[in-house]
């Protein structure tokens, strides 16, 4: 965006959509003009609402085409994006975890926002290892 380059803002870290579609042009706004950033396609499969999350297999898919739409792109960069651990299920977490692996991308969450969060959270992946 314009502004953030007006303000001096030479690279942002960027969570798009959970769509595909807008998340690229996202990406291809970024190059036209000539903003370095890194640009995630927001991946959820659980505990939202049914319009607003997709199932794991294509939430990767999703993401794999993002890295393959962005990797053209000479300052741009895809950034795995699982929305946070309530929204993403262990089997989607781990797919997204190969995918970062496999392509050498950094990935960006939301941290817990709260008490109650982190509790929720506990109890989602009691059977991992989780610090209290």
């Amino acid at each position: 965006d314009l502004r953030t380059l007006r303000s001096g803002t030479t690279t942002a870290c960027y969570f798009g959509s959970l769509h595909l579609e807008p998340t690229i042009e996202l990406a291809a706004t970024m190059d036209r003009l000539n903003q370095r950033g890194f640009v995630g396609k927001v991946a959820m499969d659980r505990n939202s609402p049914e319009d607003y999350s997709h199932d794991t297999d294509r939430n990767l898919m999703d993401t794999q085409a993002l890295i393959d739409s962005v990797a053209p792109f000479k300052l741009i960069d895809a950034v795995i994006t699982p929305r946070f651990v309530p929204t993403c299920s262990i089997q989607l977490l781990e797919g997204l975890a190969a995918l970062a692996e496999a392509n050498d991308l950094l990935v960006q969450s939301h941290v817990a926002e709260s008490k109650d969060c982190c509790a929720f959270c506990r109890a989602l992946v009691r059977a991992r290892s989780v610090r209290p």
